[in-house]
């Protein structure tokens, strides 16, 4: 198989307590030299839902704390992380995306510079700076007359 990586299939489990039994969605192959994007044709073979996809929601995993919902939708509004500990007055902060893990505690209870959000926001920058980096190669690509021909590859 020369020189591409076989990457195999991809098995999602339909977890309900473990009992479901995993389904095959696709078999590919990516070149080492290429970037390789999924995007799902409908909602039925969209990835399961991540949690895990904003600052909030990783503070709030974090910490296993619950934040009123209405707190959630402000902070996500103004593109900011709730912070898991009301302040005094029993309102939830906002604190700025820029403005976690710059050791300056904004958070009543410290938790926008804890080690644990700390980690879990710098894997989510470096994951957004990387789909940046192969949105960007794409994009190229696409605009490239040279490559109109090969995109028909991407799933658009």
């Amino acid at each position: 198989m020369n020189s591409s990586v076989h990457v195999g299939l991809l098995f999602l489990a339909l977890a309900t307590l473990g009992t479901a039994a995993p389904r095959v969605v696709e078999s590919y192959v990516v070149e080492p030299d290429e970037d390789t994007v999924y995007i799902p044709d409908n909602e039925q073979d969209a990835p399961p839902f991540q949690p895990c996809r904003s600052p909030t929601s990783m503070m709030q995993m974090a910490y296993n704390q619950t934040i009123p919902v209405e707190a959630l939708q402000a902070c996500e509004r103004q593109q900011a992380a709730a912070c898991p500990s009301p302040s005094e007055d029993g309102s939830y902060l906002c604190v700025a995306l820029a403005d976690l893990c710059d050791r300056r505690k904004q958070c009543p209870g410290g938790e926008d510079e804890s080690h644990v959000m700390c980690f879990f926001f710098e894997l989510y920058s470096i994951e957004l700076s990387r789909l940046r980096e192969v949105a960007k190669k794409l994009q190229k690509k696409v605009d490239d007359p040279e490559y109109r021909g090969a995109t028909d590859r991407f799933r658009f």
